[in-house]
């Protein structure tokens, strides 16, 4: 089974760095954190395994993936057709991840919120970010908490040193992949154009902000006004997916379904103001 497997990690949506609200995670260097469109928010931590990918040697994908890829990758690699999944969102990466080319992904809408007023899109390397958001200052959340963290012991040095039944399966398998040391820690660690102490100013309630992430990954230079065409271009493909979208469905909140107002849920954030206005204790 092994031998014909593909083994898939991958996380949600980045850390939440605010103790108010229940969160001791840092994205640092990246900017932002959970429920923001900053790379701290939406860049997460994943991995893919599997004896199918033996065409290449193991490595850090750079290319360019959205969650809705996953269904037809997958289904792909499984050697379904595409085509017979109908008219979806995601592509499919299984030959590009198989032979190391460019993914056919070229464009991710991240979000449009047209209540709090918050768009961000990615073309290609460029990202624009839109609305009423949070300006530079203030975003580069959970540094100390980096500072002070004991970095764990990185998993290939315990492998090599100690070995582990695991790793003595896949030997025999001839399917142990990591040949040196520390080489995913290194890899995948991200490198910043620049300090994001010294971020340069955006506000994207007052203009819009335009990063290439490829360079500059922790969106430290603001490089709007140097390209207008592509902001240009970006305001209008987040126009186009406006007119598309449905409609929001917001509700006005009824206490009554809410199960913190019946003590059956702690959170760290739950005032007394908002349990003085449970309809019941």
């Amino acid at each position: 089974m092994l031998s014909n497997s593909i083994v898939v990690f991958s996380s949600d949506n980045g850390g939440e760095s605010l103790p108010k609200y229940g969160g001791y995670s840092t994205n640092y260097p990246l900017r932002g954190k959970k429920m923001q469109v900053w790379e701290g928010g939406i860049r997460i931590p994943a991995f893919i395994w599997s004896p199918l990918l033996h065409l290449q040697e193991p490595r850090v994908s750079m290319q360019l993936m959205h969650l809705t890829d996953w269904l037809p990758t997958l289904y792909s690699a499984a050697g379904g057709n595409v085509e017979n999944l109908g008219d979806i969102d995601g592509q499919s990466l299984w030959e590009a991840l198989l032979s190391n080319s460019s993914s056919p992904r070229q464009e991710i809408l991240h979000n449009i919120d047209p209540v709090s007023n918050i768009s961000a899109i990615r073309v290609g390397d460029m990202k624009l970010v839109t609305g009423n958001i949070e300006s530079g200052e203030g975003t580069f959340y959970g540094k100390e908490l980096l500072e002070d963290m004991e970095k764990p012991e990185s998993m290939d040095e315990w492998v090599f040193r100690n070995g582990s039944i695991v790793k003595n399966l896949l030997i025999d398998m001839g399917l142990f992949l990591p040949t040196t040391p520390d080489t995913w820690r290194r890899n995948t660690e991200v490198q910043c154009n620049g300090d994001p102490e010294t971020a340069n100013g955006c506000d994207p309630s007052q203009a819009p902000c335009l990063y290439d992430i490829a360079v500059d990954p922790c969106e430290i230079n603001n490089i709007a006004d140097q390209h207008p065409q592509d902001v240009d271009l970006m305001l209008r493909r987040i126009k186009n997916y406006t007119e598309q979208a449905a409609e929001a469905q917001n509700q006005e909140i009824d206490l009554h379904g809410d199960p913190r107002c019946h003590g059956f849920a702690f959170v760290p954030w739950l005032d007394e103001e908002h349990l003085s206005n449970c309809p019941f204790q």
